[in-house]
């Protein structure tokens, strides 16, 4: 969808696009999309904005630089200069299009290059801001081996030997789009976690889930189940140690793990979760480990912690802690005072790496219990 051409503020006012993209994701979209990807992570999208509407980003001409409005907490993306400011849109192989808004004449004009009769205005190439999925783990990890078998990659300690190694089944969060590539499995962080995994001796398996809307969340705990049960019967592996760690959104699928677990698993870990639905986001009460950890019994539980969490976040931790406090439920807390929500990807300073290394340590020692 086009943004709608609006008049030439008065002198001294800043001109402003607003740019709605609606919730089915196309090609005219993607560089709104990811501009507010480079902002915030995906998981509260539906929930941070007024229901029924999509994204909506505000660029404004400051003459000196473009910079993301709502969700992009106005992170600098180009330095255009006053005579023309140039949006690239990103095609589905991340190649760089001519579609451009160029100021001319005080007026903005959206049109694409190739269809251009006049000489073109001049255009100034820049690097957008890297989505922040995409940014690094913030542990250096050695290459190990990496299987991939469907939806499902298993990562393999060096020296495997003949003994079943114990497995981590390692779960994302959403909703994502499902046409956004590369998927969670691929992503820096989920690479660094299985690797991570593999170099103390545990099979670590990610995998992509079906989570891409609200309605959604059965079919995602369907992908866990089939995930889970593929991870067991992987050659190598022993069946009775097994691990699961769920991140962010994917929190609310660790319900059904915490209210009936099974024999053979070992622990669940929870990094960044939410664990209870936010306002707006319209879920089936099956999914809320805040009530669901009631049953956990003697199930081992982490829960790594972060200060800087969005408010309706951190209200479903507090509301879990109370929970477990209350069933005297197992559960071991590493908290990430100046940490946000993805720290692991975002914040690279000692006190993650250390948190996540931490979190890594007591996983897999519940493995060997």
């Amino acid at each position: 969808m086009r943004p709608r051409r609006v008049q030439r503020p008065e002198v001294g006012q800043p001109a402003r696009i607003h740019v709605h993209t609606p919730q089915v994701e196309s090609l005219s979209t993607r560089l709104v999309q990811l501009a507010v990807q480079a902002g915030q992570d995906l998981l509260p999208g539906a929930a941070d904005r007024p229901a029924g509407q999509g994204n909506q980003v505000e660029i404004t001409d400051t003459g000196d630089v473009i910079t993301g409005g709502q969700g992009t907490s106005h992170q600098q993306i180009g330095h255009p200069s006053k005579a023309a400011q140039t949006i690239c849109k990103m095609t589905d192989d991340r190649r760089h299009v001519g579609h451009c808004a160029s100021l001319r004449g005080g007026q903005r004009r959206l049109a694409r290059h190739e269809q251009a009769e006049r000489a073109p205005a001049a255009r100034y190439d820049f690097a957008v801001a890297t989505p922040r999925y995409l940014e690094p783990f913030v542990l250096p990890v050695a290459e190990t081996e990496k299987r991939r078998e469907g939806n499902l990659d298993s990562y393999w300690p060096a020296d495997s030997g003949s003994d079943p190694k114990p497995v981590i089944v390692f779960v994302h969060g959403g909703p994502i789009p499902e046409s956004l590539r590369p998927t969670p499995r691929d992503w820096p962080v989920y690479l660094g976690y299985g690797a991570l995994a593999a170099s103390r001796g545990a099979v670590g398996v990610t995998f992509d889930h079906r989570l891409h809307s609200e309605a959604a969340f059965p079919a995602a705990a369907d992908d866990i189940f089939s995930a889970v049960g593929r991870a067991r019967a992987l050659p190598g592996v022993d069946a009775d140690r097994v691990a699961l760690w769920f991140f962010s959104g994917g929190g609310l699928l660790a319900a059904d793990w915490l209210s009936e677990p099974p024999s053979w698993l070992r622990c669940i870990a929870l990094t960044y979760p939410v664990l209870a639905p936010i306002p707006g986001l319209d879920v089936d009460a099956r999914f809320r480990p805040v009530d669901a950890v009631r049953g956990a019994g003697q199930l081992p539980i982490l829960l790594t912690r972060v200060g800087r969490e969005r408010p309706p976040i951190a209200a479903t931790v507090d509301a879990f802690t109370a929970e477990a406090e209350i069933h005297q439920v197992r559960l071991t807390v590493i908290d990430v005072p100046e940490g946000q929500h993805g720290f692991d990807s975002l914040d690279h300073d000692e006190t993650s790496r250390a948190a996540v290394n931490q979190a890594m340590t007591w996983v897999v020692a519940a493995l060997q219990r």
